[in-house]
């Protein structure tokens, strides 16, 4: 090899790994778990189930065509980025899996009306959340 082929050899790789240190691979969206303070796990109006989809940074039910934020009042609710996984209370949930949980009706979300541990992410949608007080194990797995 000749001076100029090392050269321009070098010159590449140079251009290569200065590229990477100045473009870095972007992290992915931080999935953000709405939380209010613990209700002690309060009795719930009715059953439903639905299951968890991930949308960029917001956590959803998806329910009979229906989008809703969960807001959860439990003990412990966050997002596991390095497993990708939902955790309530010390059990995994993945995206797609299909839940149950006791509420009334979803509604829309007024951030005012609430004293945040986590507030959900702008992006997310309000117009349609409940407050998750527990996860159970549904009658009908999907």
């Amino acid at each position: 090899m000749n001076k100029q082929n090392i050269l321009i050899t070098f010159l590449t790789g140079l251009v290569i790994l200065l590229n990477g240190c100045i473009n870095p691979p972007q992290p992915q969206n931080k999935v953000i778990v709405p939380k209010i303070a613990y209700s002690d796990g309060a009795d719930n109006a009715s059953y439903s189930e639905a299951q968890i989809k991930i949308e960029g940074s917001c956590v959803y039910f998806i329910r009979e065509n229906d989008r809703i934020l969960p807001v959860f009042a439990t003990k412990d609710a966050h997002w596991d980025s390095n497993k990708h996984l939902l955790i309530v209370d010390s059990k995994q949930y993945k995206d797609g899996d299909t839940i149950a949980y006791g509420s009334g009706e979803a509604y829309a979300l007024n951030l005012n009306d609430y004293n945040w541990i986590i507030k959900p992410d702008p992006a997310c949608n309000l117009n349609k959340g409940i407050i998750i007080n527990q996860l159970i194990e549904p009658i009908t797995k999907k």
